[in-house]
């Protein structure tokens, strides 16, 4: 798993799991801070045995007995293994634990009793306290960032037999300020995006120093941001993908 130095601590304020869940930041809040999490009667353990190939190893041990199983997913390669998963238990012998998937999504599991039986499966969504708990505070979504939020980005990139410099620029709109231009280039060839921007945010440039052909674009609000776009090269093609 790749460690990066940690110029920038940012919060996915915004993480989402595979089935789309969302919520505004008072009703998150809220729910967080009413949950009380259960003293566990077992131990979940979480680990990756197959590092950034993508797979989840998690052994769940109540009772005597002991269950584990291996999921494979797509896991993010931006955070170190310790900031990949968090374990919320919500009762003495039932733990959801969530895993940070590549584009910050998360994948829950639940580790459960089941009659005499232990269980642990993949769930769509937990109990909405169980997740706004995990990653507001517990900081699941919290990766450490090899630079900082930018407005411009400049790497020289080696795709198949061209090498030329990425170029990417956050720009505002003339004549409006709640919403800005992504505009990207690479070998002669250049895309625009336009882009409305969520009250109080700024449009930014975040990138990790192992993989130059490849930035993100973000709306940051203070500590906070969402992943809007992906721009990259391949094949000597440049690409933009909204997210």
């Amino acid at each position: 798993m790749k460690n990066w130095s940690s110029l920038l601590l940012i919060t996915l304020f915004f993480a989402c799991n595979e089935s789309g869940k969302t919520a505004e930041q008072g009703t998150e809040q809220s729910a967080a801070d009413s949950f009380t999490p259960a003293t566990p009667e077992g131990k979940v353990t979480v680990s990756f045995p197959a590092g950034d190939t993508g797979q989840v190893t998690i052994a769940f041990e109540l009772g005597g007995q002991t269950k584990e199983k291996t999921f494979d997913l797509p896991l993010a390669d931006d955070a170190k293994e310790s900031d990949l998963y968090r374990t919320v238990w919500d009762k003495p012998n039932s733990a959801y634990i969530g895993v940070l998937m590549k584009k910050r999504n998360t994948r829950y599991y639940h580790a459960s009793l089941d009659g005499t039986d232990l269980k642990i499966n993949q769930v769509g969504t937990p109990p909405a306290a169980v997740w706004q708990y995990a990653e507001q505070k517990q900081g699941l979504g919290k990766i450490d960032l090899t630079t900082t939020v930018t407005q411009n980005y400049r790497r020289e990139v080696t795709s198949g037999k061209i090498i030329a410099d990425l170029v990417v620029k956050i720009q505002p709109a003339i004549t409006t300020t709640d919403s800005v231009y992504v505009y990207a280039e690479y070998a002669g060839a250049n895309k625009t995006m336009h882009l409305a921007l969520p009250d109080g945010f700024r449009g930014g440039i975040i990138s990790q120093k192992e993989h130059p052909e490849q930035c993100e674009v973000v709306f940051v609000k203070g500590s906070k941001f969402k992943n809007v776009a992906d721009v990259s090269v391949k094949d000597g093609h440049l690409q933009i993908t909204n997210l």
